[in-house]
């Protein structure tokens, strides 16, 4: 009749034909509405999922459905339709193809009339995956070396193409796969600090013996890991000496005398050599460059010894020492024995 009025139903559960059901309004009163778009995760990560939220969705009649679109150049594009209620009016899917930077998203709903609602929108960051971090390679600072001595473990060329290292973590490949199996494999320590390069410094007291291999890994601001490195390091035994003897004693001063390094052995290869010194200082320890080196026995047939003048010895109680050098260049303890030197009969 030109009013703009229309025949609408007066409850929206009241369906058919009755003319009880029906009286007349305003059709475009009756539009759905919705408030807002919310979306989550915000940034989002370029190919993960992404939820968009439609809130406050109503209408007098019943929801058909909610639209969802994302703006992109050429025209916007559907990304899906929510016909039921049910878990909130929402659409969840893959960022794969998105762009990365700041994208507009839209909603908006059609009832079972086919009234639709205004435009909700909202605006998410999208961006590229986080690259993990990574090391060029891992060295030790010496091998081998003897058991309980201190090494240092670099990692070398640590970087993060898109972000910033956090820390390297350092440990020893218990059951020696290659892997870094937490839990199992030892966390030597770590480093949260480039100066002076990723390291760690450290006994190698529980160490095996023999090789060992060492695994490390970088982490980044987003708590990614890098893949691991690996080097090795070789745990050598030093060898022991049981004891030192010396004959005779006492000894006239400028005769022979000689010294035997008795049990002198080597768990894990040989011994290459036994050195003898007399204890200039009277410390009991090798200093080499003040004591004085009386020779050095680098065959064990008839036994580890030497034999020499007592020329330079002074007349009194002499310290001697011994010590021995296995194939990897490492030292045992060191043994000591005194000999008496006397003055020799003045010719009459």
């Amino acid at each position: 009749d030109g009013s703009g009025m229309a025949l609408v139903r007066k409850d929206n559960n009241a369906y058919g034909n009755d003319p009880i059901n029906w009286k007349a309004g305003h059709p475009l009163d009756d539009a759905p509405t919705i408030t807002s778009l919310s979306d989550s995760p915000d940034p989002a990560v370029q190919g993960a999922n992404l939820t968009l939220t439609a809130n406050g969705v109503a209408d007098d009649y019943q929801v058909a459905k909610v639209e969802f679109y994302r703006q992109a150049v050429g025209g916007d594009v559907l990304l899906g339709t929510d016909t039921s209620s049910a878990g909130g009016w929402t659409w969840t899917g893959s960022t794969a193809g998105f762009p990365t930077g700041t994208i507009t998203y839209y909603a908006r709903v059609t009832d079972d009339a086919g009234f639709t609602s205004s435009i909700a929108a909202t605006t998410g960051v999208v961006q590229l995956p986080n690259a993990a971090p990574a090391i060029g390679s891992l060295s030790v600072s010496d091998s081998p070396v003897t058991l309980g001595a201190v090494i240092t473990i670099t990692a070398n060329n640590v970087t993060d193409s898109d972000g910033s290292v956090a820390l390297v973590e350092f440990y020893r490949d218990v059951n020696a796969n290659g892997q870094i199996d937490v839990g199992t494999d030892i966390l030597l320590g770590d480093d949260n600090d480039a100066a002076g390069g990723w390291t760690w410094a450290g006994p190698t007291d529980e160490f095996v013996l023999g090789s060992n291999t060492l695994l490390a890994r970088a982490l980044d601001e987003d708590s990614e890991y890098s893949a691991a490195v690996s080097a090795t390091v070789d745990i050598n035994a030093a060898p022991t000496v049981g004891s030192l003897t010396d004959s005779p004693d006492p000894v006239i001063q400028g005769e022979n005398l000689t010294l035997t390094a008795v049990d002198v052995a080597d768990s894990d290869g040989t011994v290459a050599l036994v050195e003898f010194y007399r204890d200039v200082n009277s410390n009991g320890l090798i200093d080499v460059g003040t004591d004085s080196l009386l020779g050095t026995d680098t065959n064990s047939d008839g036994g580890w010894s030497w034999t020499g003048s007592t020329g330079g010895f002074a007349l009194g109680s002499n310290t001697l020492l011994a010590r021995a050098q296995d194939e990897d260049g490492a030292y045992s303890n060191v043994v000591s024995t005194t000999v008496l030197v006397e003055p020799g009969n003045a010719a009459p």
